[in-house]
């Protein structure tokens, strides 16, 4: 923040102010002193009353609820300064200050402590839920051993045996061999050369059941050896090992909005300036209607605390962060909102053969599983091979497609997604090598071979299968359809109860107070209906 990039005593002098600034809001957006405001909004209704009993412009400075407008308050007016001043954006936050201001201002000490209380532990469930979906992943990393036992040459005879060093992690090299014991975490991604165990690998893949692993078996890092040893040769390390992938493939996710999210947005920046001339309309009605300047602030108070759109703001990313974690959990990564909505609108599905529907020269298990699946979900499924008609033909009556192409160059597959695109179909594209890479990019949602599938395929797909079933399709497509369908839900739940609020506190039924109360189930519904999709369980 400092000037001539922190060279002057001004600038150095700025700075250390910032992060003192940075500090105190840190600490005034910490769980403690959420909990005392809410201690503190006790204390008020117990010793004044219900709060809002006095009014009349007069401000009682002992009423303990100036505890939560401070600790609580604080944080959401510079919230809402910093997006109106540096991003000349309006936030929702906006909307809560002037109601919070508006109610000290007619005297209503406790409905402005409320007011600001309830934003912030809307805030803290909305973390709460995110950092939930978030588990998983984080206890995945968390697991992966600092130290890994390498098999080093014995300096006497030269010749590997039975000599290990221990040696950290991040000075593995790739071809390194490396001992994993039982009930050790495995270190790196590798491939067994010696030994034969089982592998727990729910934490990445979903899979509820122990793997077993012999020699010339893939093994991941992260995951965990359940029995017996085994000697691996390092394949994959550090960015490039599948663990990390996953990492910053979720990583991304998170920070790319949704469709719905972004509409979503769009309307909270919209409603607040309607909301604001919607008070001072209804407080311009009141004054000449009943002659009470105070019955009518009151009113147009009311307005601007039940008016705020935040249930509107977090019904998309909720229930959306929800549904990336759980898919997390079950092996799928899905690396944006905006392929999530999508998945669950797809008309047609485009499987590539070699490497997707068949695995060596036989059709891969849960392929016709997956093409039925689909097809009882209302989706049309095609196979495209480069093989002769004859091979191509009895492949696709195995897996049970409903029509095939045969002798497909690389650039044919990106032609068959845009010529059903042209027609109206939502197309999904699987796939696992270089030359699926285009056609995965230019599909609505492009699905890769996470194991055996390159690192171009991954990389210009949506989404990701862990282990290469798929079987988890119809999963993903059961989860999209959920997670809409959730999103909508969670809209119309909000929008109605703000819609009735309105009206209430337009004719005098809700105040501040208990305007804030009604305004806030909506947005505490919203998200713990979106936190309810990470445990949700799919057939």
């Amino acid at each position: 923040m400092g000037c001539c990039g922190g060279g002057c005593c001004c600038g150095g002098a700025h700075g250390e102010s910032d992060g003192v600034s940075a500090k105190i809001f840190k600490i005034l957006s910490s769980g403690p002193a959420l909990a005392l405001g809410g201690l503190s909004l006790v204390a008020s209704f117990v010793l004044i009353g219900k709060g809002c009993a006095h009014g009349g412009g007069e401000i009682h400075w002992y009423d303990p609820a100036f505890v939560a407008v401070v600790v609580c308050g604080l944080p959401l007016l510079r919230a809402a300064v910093h997006a109106l001043v540096r991003e000349r954006k309006i936030r929702s936050t906006l909307l809560i200050s002037a109601a919070m201001i508006a109610c000290l201002a007619i005297g209503q000490v406790f409905a402005a402590g409320e007011v600001a209380f309830i934003m912030a532990l809307g805030e803290k469930l909305e973390d709460w839920t995110v950092d939930r979906a978030k588990r998983g992943l984080h206890k995945l990393v968390s697991l992966v051993p600092k130290m890994a036992r390498k098999v080093v040459t014995c300096p006497k005879c030269r010749a590997k045996g039975m000599l290990f060093q221990d040696i950290p992690v991040q000075n593995v090299k790739v071809g390194d061999g490396l001992v994993i014991r039982n009930g050790e975490t495995i270190p790196v991604d590798g491939v067994i050369t010696a030994g034969e165990t089982t592998v727990d690998q729910s934490t990445m893949t979903g899979e509820s059941e122990p793997i077993a692993k012999k020699v010339g078996d893939e093994v991941y890092s992260g995951t965990y050896n359940r029995l017996g040893e085994i000697t691996i040769r390092a394949t994959k390390l550090g960015d490039d090992s599948t663990l990390q992938k996953l990492v910053k493939m979720v990583a991304a996710a998170e920070s790319k909005q949704a469709p719905m999210q972004r509409v979503a947005d769009k309307w909270a920046a919209i409603l607040v300036p309607v909301s604001l001339s919607i008070a001072v309309l209804t407080f311009l009605g009141c004054w000449a209607i009943l002659g009470d300047v105070h019955t009518a602030l009151v009113r147009g108070v009311t307005i601007m605390v039940v008016f705020c759109p935040c249930a509107l703001a977090l019904a998309t990313p909720t229930s959306v962060m929800a549904a990336i974690g759980q898919a997390t959990k079950h092996g799928v990564i899905i690396k944006s909102g905006e392929a999530l909505e999508k998945m669950g609108a797809v008309t047609l599905a485009l499987f590539d053969k070699t490497g997707t529907l068949q695995e060596g020269d036989h059709l891969r298990a849960g392929a016709a599983e997956t093409v039925a699946a689909l097809k009882a979900s209302g989706v049309r499924s095609l196979m495209i091979s480069g093989d002769h008609e004859e091979i191509a033909r009895r492949f696709a009556a195995e897996a049970g497609v409903d029509d095939f192409k045969y002798e497909c160059l690389p650039e044919d597959k990106s032609r068959i997604v845009e010529e059903h695109q042209a027609k109206g179909s939502r197309v999904m594209m699987v796939g696992d090598g270089v030359n699926d890479a285009i056609a995965l990019k230019l599909a609505d949602v492009g699905i890769a071979m996470g194991g055996m599938g390159t690192d171009i395929a991954q990389e210009y797909a949506d989404v990701s299968l862990v282990t290469d079933d798929l079987t988890k399709i119809p999963y993903l497509r059961r989860l999209s359809v959920a997670c809409v369908k959730l999103i909508k839900t969670n809209i119309a739940i909000s929008m109605t109860i703000n819609a009735v609020a309105i009206l209430c506190s337009i004719f005098g039924v809700l105040g501040p107070v208990s305007g804030a109360l009604v305004h806030n189930v909506g947005s505490v519904l919203v998200v713990l209906n979106g936190a309810l999709l990470y445990d949700r369980k799919f057939d």
